[in-house]
């Protein structure tokens, strides 16, 4: 596992590099013992790659279409991992949308049977900014919301995390 995630992060620095040495980039990635089929879409930012573990596929500006979990409406992918064996997906919201998103994520996983541990938090940081967190587990899932994670912009915002096993 420690390897996948030096790949991961190899990765990720190839989708920063230049159209020019993309092919170069791949080449070198590819060589890492147990790596194959890199692609790098420069358009988009994602990364695809296959390994012993299985094929990952990193970045990306959208949620795969058979993603277990429906995120609300007006969301931006802040990351995403998609595996054989497992995926994780973090969206931002604006911050004031909090209490909004902790109500839906109630209200699906209550829809969603089985039993899931729940638990929230907050707290204030060493800035003195109030920090709440929110947090559902089920055997597959794992679902955290948290608000003040920055944007892009640079302002505090509201960030949903899922990870599916």
């Amino acid at each position: 596992m420690k390897q996948l995630a030096v790949i991961a992060i190899m990765a990720m620095i190839v989708a920063g590099c230049s159209s020019a040495s993309d092919e170069l980039s791949e080449q070198i990635v590819e060589s890492v013992s147990g790596v194959d089929n890199l692609d790098i879409d420069e358009e988009s930012g994602e990364v695809s790659f296959e390994t012993e573990e299985g094929s990952f596929s990193i970045g990306g500006g959208e949620v795969p279409a058979d993603f277990p979990f429906p995120f609300p409406d007006g969301y931006q992918v802040s990351s995403s991992l998609i595996s054989d064996s497992g995926s994780s997906v973090v969206v931002q919201y604006p911050k004031e949308r909090f209490d909004e998103l902790q109500a839906y994520v109630d209200d699906w996983t209550a829809s969603q049977g089985g039993e899931w541990q729940t638990g929230s938090s907050q707290f204030t940081s060493a800035e003195g900014k109030e920090i709440r967190t929110a947090n559902w587990f089920s055997d597959a899932t794992q679902i955290s919301l948290a608000d003040n994670c920055p944007l892009d912009g640079g302002e505090d915002g509201t960030c949903l995390t899922v990870v599916t096993s």
